[in-house]
């Protein structure tokens, strides 16, 4: 959520190609922008 986090992510899965573990990578990505969505609009009505 601050300056060079998930948001600078260009979703080209170039990650996920060179992950030494075969992580799904994309996956996680997936749900760490949602979780962050979440927040920031839960931070944004909480007040």
């Amino acid at each position: 959520m601050s300056a060079g986090g998930v948001q600078l992510c260009g979703k080209a899965q170039n990650c996920t190609a060179v992950c030494p573990k075969n992580i799904p990578l994309t996956d996680s990505w997936g749900r760490i922008g949602r979780a962050t969505t979440l927040h920031m609009i839960k931070k944004l009505f909480d007040g």
